[in-house]
């Protein structure tokens, strides 16, 4: 099942609205590309990492559909990083608005949880998280 991003925000009776992330996001410093596993179906740029999830961008050339739990790798030859076979939860895989227009193709944007993550994962994504928020304060 996947969901609106209206998951992460609400607008309380006064139209305002209120953030209900459970951690801040950073956006992605450079060139980091996330893939889910294990066609590599979808490929596309990283927008911003939180301590829970990660938000990215890419093209569409199909209609099929998004599973809800998938497997990703997140990668960047800039970064010299590789974290491999990240569980995550599909929060919201939505349609977004393009400069320009291929015939049969659309830019989407997904939001992803993480899930259960050992040791050796929850490292990597804690790395990859300090390294977007030092270049952030800079």
């Amino acid at each position: 099942m996947i969901v609106s991003p209206a998951v992460d925000c609400c607008a309380d009776v006064w139209g305002k609205t209120v953030e209900r992330r459970q951690s801040e996001r950073l956006p992605v410093a450079g060139e980091v590309f996330l893939a889910f596993r294990p066609n590599f179906d979808r490929i596309g740029n990283v927008k911003d990492i939180s301590k829970t999830g990660i938000c990215f961008e890419y093209l569409a050339l199909d209609e099929s559909s998004v599973e809800e739990y998938v497997e990703v790798d997140v990668f960047s030859a800039a970064e010299q990083l590789y974290i491999s076979r990240i569980p995550c939860r599909v929060v919201y895989d939505i349609r977004k608005e393009a400069a320009f227009i291929l015939q049969g193709a659309e830019t989407r944007r997904c939001g992803l949880e993480f899930g259960a993550l050992g040791e050796q994962l929850a490292d990597g994504i804690s790395t990859f998280f300090q390294l977007q928020e030092s270049s952030f304060t800079e």
